[in-house]
Protein backbone atom coordinates (compact mmCIF):
# COMPACT_ATOMS: atom_id res chain seq x y z
CA UNK A 1 0.00 0.00 0.00
CA UNK A 2 1.67 3.51 -1.27
CA UNK A 3 2.36 5.91 1.29
CA UNK A 4 -0.29 8.81 1.92
CA UNK A 5 0.97 12.56 2.47
CA UNK A 6 -1.27 15.43 3.38
CA UNK A 7 -0.56 18.56 2.38
CA UNK A 8 2.20 17.34 0.49
CA UNK A 9 2.57 16.12 -3.66
CA UNK A 10 6.06 14.46 -4.86
CA UNK A 11 6.86 15.26 -8.50
CA UNK A 12 9.95 13.69 -9.86
CA UNK A 13 12.76 15.57 -11.01
CA UNK A 14 12.36 14.44 -14.72
CA UNK A 15 8.83 15.65 -14.50
CA UNK A 16 9.55 19.00 -13.60
CA UNK A 17 12.14 19.24 -16.31
CA UNK A 18 9.66 17.92 -19.22
CA UNK A 19 6.66 21.00 -17.79
CA UNK A 20 9.70 23.78 -17.66
CA UNK A 21 10.96 22.65 -21.51
CA UNK A 22 6.89 22.42 -22.73
CA UNK A 23 6.69 25.87 -21.55
CA UNK A 24 9.41 26.98 -23.17
CA UNK A 25 8.82 25.88 -26.27
CA UNK A 26 5.05 27.11 -25.70
CA UNK A 27 6.30 30.82 -24.87
CA UNK A 28 6.17 33.34 -27.70
CA UNK A 29 9.92 33.44 -28.66
CA UNK A 30 10.03 37.31 -29.74
CA UNK A 31 8.44 40.78 -28.39
CA UNK A 32 4.95 41.31 -29.92
CA UNK A 33 3.53 44.29 -31.09
CA UNK A 34 0.78 46.15 -33.32
CA UNK A 35 2.23 48.21 -36.46
CA UNK A 36 1.15 50.12 -39.81
CA UNK A 37 2.57 49.53 -42.77
CA UNK A 38 3.83 52.65 -44.33
CA UNK A 39 6.18 53.92 -47.07
CA UNK A 40 9.41 55.84 -46.72
CA UNK A 41 8.74 59.27 -45.34
CA UNK A 42 4.96 58.74 -45.39
CA UNK A 43 2.42 60.26 -48.14
CA UNK A 44 1.88 63.71 -49.08
CA UNK A 45 -1.25 64.97 -51.07
CA UNK A 46 -1.62 67.22 -52.95
CA UNK A 47 -4.52 69.19 -55.04
CA UNK A 48 -6.63 72.14 -55.95
CA UNK A 49 -7.85 72.27 -52.24
CA UNK A 50 -4.26 73.96 -51.31
CA UNK A 51 -4.63 76.98 -54.36
CA UNK A 52 -8.60 77.18 -53.96
CA UNK A 53 -8.39 76.98 -58.25
CA UNK A 54 -10.34 74.65 -60.03
CA UNK A 55 -8.69 71.45 -61.75
CA UNK A 56 -8.53 70.89 -65.61
CA UNK A 57 -6.94 67.78 -66.07
CA UNK A 58 -5.43 64.99 -64.16
CA UNK A 59 -2.44 64.06 -65.91
CA UNK A 60 -1.81 61.18 -64.02
CA UNK A 61 -3.54 58.19 -62.58
CA UNK A 62 -2.91 55.61 -59.15
CA UNK A 63 -0.23 53.28 -60.04
CA UNK A 64 2.37 55.85 -62.63
CA UNK A 65 5.62 56.71 -61.37
CA UNK A 66 6.67 60.41 -61.26
CA UNK A 67 10.16 62.35 -61.03
CA UNK A 68 10.74 65.59 -59.65
CA UNK A 69 9.47 68.47 -61.25
CA UNK A 70 6.52 66.08 -63.57
CA UNK A 71 3.25 67.55 -63.92
CA UNK A 72 0.36 66.11 -62.45
CA UNK A 73 -2.62 68.95 -61.94
CA UNK A 74 -3.41 71.90 -64.74
CA UNK A 75 -5.78 74.06 -63.12
CA UNK A 76 -8.11 76.08 -65.86
CA UNK A 77 -5.68 79.29 -65.63
CA UNK A 78 -3.12 77.68 -67.67
CA UNK A 79 -4.00 79.12 -70.77
CA UNK A 80 -4.60 82.74 -69.48
CA UNK A 81 -1.08 82.60 -67.93
CA UNK A 82 0.17 80.77 -70.99
CA UNK A 83 -0.71 84.26 -72.70
CA UNK A 84 0.43 86.21 -69.99
CA UNK A 85 3.90 84.67 -70.45
CA UNK A 86 3.92 85.21 -74.37
CA UNK A 87 2.91 88.47 -73.71
CA UNK A 88 5.32 89.55 -71.22
CA UNK A 89 8.43 87.32 -73.69
CA UNK A 90 7.58 89.39 -76.60
CA UNK A 91 7.55 92.78 -74.54
CA UNK A 92 11.12 91.71 -73.49
CA UNK A 93 12.04 90.77 -76.82
CA UNK A 94 11.04 94.26 -78.50
CA UNK A 95 12.65 95.79 -75.82
CA UNK A 96 15.64 94.39 -77.01
CA UNK A 97 14.79 94.97 -80.62
CA UNK A 98 13.79 98.64 -80.10
CA UNK A 99 17.36 99.55 -78.07
CA UNK A 100 19.58 98.03 -81.18
CA UNK A 101 17.48 100.07 -83.58
CA UNK A 102 17.83 103.51 -80.99
CA UNK A 103 22.00 102.74 -80.82
CA UNK A 104 22.13 102.30 -84.04
CA UNK A 105 20.81 105.82 -85.14
CA UNK A 106 22.52 106.97 -82.08
CA UNK A 107 26.01 105.95 -83.55
CA UNK A 108 25.23 107.04 -86.62
CA UNK A 109 24.50 110.58 -85.46
CA UNK A 110 27.42 110.28 -82.67
CA UNK A 111 29.78 109.29 -86.21
CA UNK A 112 28.69 112.46 -87.72
CA UNK A 113 29.59 115.07 -84.79
CA UNK A 114 32.82 113.24 -84.76
CA UNK A 115 33.52 113.85 -88.49
CA UNK A 116 32.48 117.81 -88.35
CA UNK A 117 34.25 117.96 -85.08
CA UNK A 118 37.11 116.93 -86.56
CA UNK A 119 36.82 118.80 -89.32
CA UNK A 120 35.98 122.05 -87.63
CA UNK A 121 38.99 121.66 -86.02
CA UNK A 122 41.34 120.72 -88.92
CA UNK A 123 40.48 124.51 -90.44
CA UNK A 124 40.55 125.94 -87.00
CA UNK A 125 44.35 124.75 -86.68
CA UNK A 126 44.71 125.54 -90.18
CA UNK A 127 44.54 129.44 -89.32
CA UNK A 128 45.95 129.47 -85.90
CA UNK A 129 48.93 131.30 -85.72
CA UNK A 130 47.93 133.20 -88.78
CA UNK A 131 48.24 137.59 -88.61
CA UNK A 132 45.49 139.41 -89.40
CA UNK A 133 46.32 140.43 -92.87
CA UNK A 134 46.02 136.65 -94.11
CA UNK A 135 42.94 135.66 -92.00
CA UNK A 136 40.60 137.83 -90.63
CA UNK A 137 39.93 137.85 -86.76
CA UNK A 138 36.06 138.00 -88.29
CA UNK A 139 36.95 134.45 -90.06
CA UNK A 140 39.13 132.66 -87.31
CA UNK A 141 36.58 133.72 -84.46
CA UNK A 142 34.09 132.33 -86.71
CA UNK A 143 36.23 128.81 -87.20
CA UNK A 144 36.68 128.69 -83.13
CA UNK A 145 32.82 128.90 -83.01
CA UNK A 146 32.45 126.42 -85.37
CA UNK A 147 35.04 124.27 -83.82
CA UNK A 148 33.44 124.57 -80.23
CA UNK A 149 29.95 124.22 -81.78
CA UNK A 150 31.04 120.54 -83.22
CA UNK A 151 32.88 119.77 -80.40
CA UNK A 152 29.30 120.42 -78.10
CA UNK A 153 27.48 118.09 -80.63
CA UNK A 154 29.88 115.21 -80.43
CA UNK A 155 29.57 115.47 -76.58
CA UNK A 156 25.60 115.66 -76.84
CA UNK A 157 25.91 112.82 -78.68
CA UNK A 158 27.72 110.56 -76.10
CA UNK A 159 25.33 111.86 -73.93
CA UNK A 160 22.21 110.75 -75.96
CA UNK A 161 24.01 107.57 -75.91
CA UNK A 162 24.29 106.78 -72.32
CA UNK A 163 21.23 107.87 -71.98
CA UNK A 164 19.63 105.78 -74.56
CA UNK A 165 21.37 102.74 -72.63
CA UNK A 166 20.37 103.34 -69.23
CA UNK A 167 16.44 104.11 -70.17
CA UNK A 168 16.54 100.71 -71.55
CA UNK A 169 18.29 98.99 -69.07
CA UNK A 170 15.40 99.79 -67.05
CA UNK A 171 13.12 98.94 -69.58
CA UNK A 172 14.76 95.39 -70.13
CA UNK A 173 14.51 95.62 -65.92
CA UNK A 174 10.82 96.08 -66.30
CA UNK A 175 10.45 93.31 -68.93
CA UNK A 176 12.69 90.23 -67.18
CA UNK A 177 10.65 91.10 -63.70
CA UNK A 178 7.02 91.14 -65.78
CA UNK A 179 8.00 87.74 -67.47
CA UNK A 180 9.33 86.37 -64.07
CA UNK A 181 5.82 87.21 -62.65
CA UNK A 182 4.19 85.72 -65.53
CA UNK A 183 6.17 82.87 -65.57
CA UNK A 184 5.57 82.07 -61.74
CA UNK A 185 1.75 82.85 -62.34
CA UNK A 186 1.81 79.89 -65.24
CA UNK A 187 3.66 78.06 -62.31
CA UNK A 188 1.21 78.26 -60.12
CA UNK A 189 -1.51 77.20 -62.95
CA UNK A 190 0.11 73.73 -62.45
CA UNK A 191 0.71 71.32 -59.86
CA UNK A 192 4.46 70.23 -59.88
CA UNK A 193 6.03 66.36 -58.08
CA UNK A 194 8.17 67.80 -55.74
CA UNK A 195 10.39 64.38 -55.78
CA UNK A 196 10.62 60.94 -57.33
CA UNK A 197 7.43 58.67 -56.45
CA UNK A 198 4.38 56.80 -56.84
CA UNK A 199 0.32 58.03 -57.57
CA UNK A 200 -0.79 56.31 -54.88
CA UNK A 201 -4.26 57.51 -55.00
CA UNK A 202 -6.48 60.07 -57.54
CA UNK A 203 -9.47 61.17 -55.19
CA UNK A 204 -12.04 64.25 -55.48
CA UNK A 205 -13.15 66.08 -52.26
CA UNK A 206 -14.83 68.65 -53.63
CA UNK A 207 -16.82 69.13 -56.79
CA UNK A 208 -16.61 72.28 -59.24
CA UNK A 209 -16.91 73.20 -62.80
CA UNK A 210 -14.08 74.23 -64.94
CA UNK A 211 -13.52 75.99 -68.11
CA UNK A 212 -14.45 72.90 -70.08
CA UNK A 213 -17.13 72.64 -67.90
CA UNK A 214 -15.91 69.85 -65.38
CA UNK A 215 -13.96 69.56 -62.87
CA UNK A 216 -12.97 69.19 -59.22
CA UNK A 217 -12.30 72.57 -56.75
CA UNK A 218 -10.80 69.74 -54.44
CA UNK A 219 -8.90 67.27 -56.81
CA UNK A 220 -5.63 66.13 -55.41
CA UNK A 221 -3.36 63.27 -55.84
CA UNK A 222 -1.71 61.05 -52.98
CA UNK A 223 1.68 60.37 -54.04
CA UNK A 224 4.39 57.83 -51.84
CA UNK A 225 8.25 56.87 -52.25
CA UNK A 226 7.37 52.98 -52.25
CA UNK A 227 10.86 52.61 -53.19
CA UNK A 228 11.29 51.76 -49.18
CA UNK A 229 8.46 50.16 -46.83
CA UNK A 230 8.27 50.42 -43.10
CA UNK A 231 6.06 49.12 -40.56
CA UNK A 232 5.72 51.66 -37.60
CA UNK A 233 4.65 49.46 -34.84
CA UNK A 234 4.10 50.35 -30.99
CA UNK A 235 5.15 47.93 -27.53
CA UNK A 236 4.24 47.88 -24.52
CA UNK A 237 7.02 50.80 -22.24
CA UNK A 238 8.40 47.43 -20.94
CA UNK A 239 9.28 45.67 -23.62
CA UNK A 240 11.15 49.02 -24.94
CA UNK A 241 14.62 48.56 -24.00
CA UNK A 242 14.70 44.67 -25.33
CA UNK A 243 14.27 46.30 -29.16
CA UNK A 244 17.24 47.45 -30.70
CA UNK A 245 18.10 48.75 -33.83
CA UNK A 246 19.54 45.81 -36.30
CA UNK A 247 16.91 43.35 -34.62
CA UNK A 248 15.06 41.23 -37.05
CA UNK A 249 11.20 41.32 -36.74
CA UNK A 250 8.60 39.29 -38.39
CA UNK A 251 5.40 40.64 -39.33
CA UNK A 252 2.00 38.76 -39.99
CA UNK A 253 -1.19 39.47 -41.53
CA UNK A 254 -3.94 36.69 -42.65
CA UNK A 255 -3.77 38.77 -46.14
CA UNK A 256 0.32 38.23 -46.30
CA UNK A 257 1.19 34.31 -47.18
CA UNK A 258 3.93 33.76 -45.57
CA UNK A 259 4.25 36.89 -43.55
CA UNK A 260 7.11 39.53 -44.45
CA UNK A 261 10.47 40.19 -42.42
CA UNK A 262 12.37 43.69 -41.39
CA UNK A 263 15.01 45.31 -39.12
CA UNK A 264 14.29 47.76 -36.86
CA UNK A 265 15.39 50.89 -37.99
CA UNK A 266 15.06 53.21 -35.08
CA UNK A 267 13.52 52.88 -31.14
CA UNK A 268 11.57 55.88 -30.05
CA UNK A 269 11.99 58.21 -27.20
CA UNK A 270 8.37 59.01 -26.06
CA UNK A 271 6.62 56.65 -24.24
CA UNK A 272 2.41 57.51 -24.53
CA UNK A 273 1.41 58.38 -20.70
CA UNK A 274 -1.85 57.48 -21.49
CA UNK A 275 -1.51 53.91 -22.89
CA UNK A 276 1.78 53.13 -22.14
CA UNK A 277 3.04 52.48 -25.79
CA UNK A 278 6.81 53.84 -27.57
CA UNK A 279 6.83 53.34 -31.25
CA UNK A 280 9.69 51.65 -32.96
CA UNK A 281 10.39 51.97 -36.89
CA UNK A 282 10.54 48.96 -38.90
CA UNK A 283 12.78 48.95 -42.43
CA UNK A 284 11.58 45.66 -44.40
CA UNK A 285 13.55 43.77 -46.42
CA UNK A 286 11.36 43.96 -49.25
CA UNK A 287 9.02 46.56 -50.62
CA UNK A 288 6.45 44.30 -52.38
CA UNK A 289 3.96 43.34 -51.10
CA UNK A 290 3.90 45.81 -48.72
CA UNK A 291 3.40 49.04 -51.19
CA UNK A 292 -0.13 47.43 -51.89
CA UNK A 293 -1.17 47.63 -48.64
CA UNK A 294 -0.54 50.61 -47.05
CA UNK A 295 -1.82 51.63 -43.96
CA UNK A 296 -2.56 47.85 -43.12
CA UNK A 297 -2.87 47.03 -39.88
CA UNK A 298 0.07 43.81 -38.85
CA UNK A 299 1.44 41.70 -35.85
CA UNK A 300 5.05 42.41 -35.31
CA UNK A 301 7.27 40.32 -33.22
CA UNK A 302 11.06 41.66 -32.58
CA UNK A 303 13.77 39.17 -31.39
CA UNK A 304 14.51 40.49 -28.08
CA UNK A 305 18.22 41.79 -27.76
CA UNK A 306 20.08 42.47 -24.27
CA UNK A 307 18.02 44.83 -22.03
CA UNK A 308 19.27 48.81 -22.74
CA UNK A 309 21.13 50.68 -19.94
Amino acid sequence: MLPVLLGLVFVPPSVVAQVKDQASASAPSGIGGKGRIVPSGGLLSLGATQSGQVVERVLVKEGDRVKKGDVILVFVDKPMREAERDAAADRLKQVDELHVARTRVLELERQAAKLGAEAAAKELQAVSGLDDRTVSAREQRQRAQAAASSDLALRLADARIAEAKVAADQERRLARANLETARAHLSRSQLFAPRDATVIEVSAVGTGVSAAGTGATGQQVTLADTSAMYVTADFFEGDLARIAPGAKVRIANPVLPGGLTGTVEQVGRIVNAGTRLGKASIRLDQPSPADRYIGMQVDVVVSPGPVAK
